[in-house]
């Protein structure tokens, strides 16, 4: 299954189906982590799981991120923003194909989380977009960073970092 391949079939599945292969394929990468729930922050109707960032090459000057947000309130939502300890920046991004061509572009007005609805941060869609990195991301290690919602306000969480070969391994092997 190619990079392409993978990611049209995985926007197909439902939430809850993502939500659950994110999780555990993120427990795997993380090097076979026992615990049987996601890593989880709530904070009002917000509910963000598995926050993770791939390993960078040595030097790297940017990387994503990548999460769940499920928004349990009756009102829409919209992340306008976050930092991370280990960027000087960091943007909402979206990657789309565009005449065959992967394009990646700023939110300039936010990912919209509506109502009663989950939307996943994932590989080859909308992701966190780190750049200026103040360090390499090194696998295992657990970062430190801040979401920024326009009615909720500041969700503080926590990234793992992952080795982006295993988490691929894994995700193509699930699909077979």
């Amino acid at each position: 299954m190619t990079f392409t391949h993978f990611f049209s079939f995985s926007y197909r599945l439902t939430a809850a189906t993502r939500i659950g292969l994110l999780c555990g394929l993120i427990l795997t990468a993380a090097g076979g982590a026992t615990a049987q729930e996601p890593q989880t922050f709530t904070h009002q109707d917000l509910v963000i799981t598995t926050p993770f960032v791939f390993v960078s090459p040595p030097a790297a000057l940017s990387a994503g991120g990548y999460l769940i947000i499920e928004n349990k309130g009756a009102t829409d939502e919209v992340l306008i923003g976050a930092t991370a300890d280990f960027a000087d920046k960091t943007e909402v991004h979206e990657m789309k194909m565009v005449d065959d061509i992967m394009k990646m572009r700023k939110l300039e007005d936010g990912l919209l989380i509506p109502a009663g609805e989950t939307v996943a941060l994932e590989p080859g869609g909308f992701h966190m977009m780190f750049m200026g990195l103040s360090q390499d991301l090194i696998e295992g290690e657990t970062l430190q960073g801040t979401l920024q919602f326009r009615e909720a306000g500041s969700v503080n969480i926590e990234y793992q970092v992952v080795d982006r070969k295993k988490h691929m391994s894994e995700m193509n092997h699930e699909h077979h």
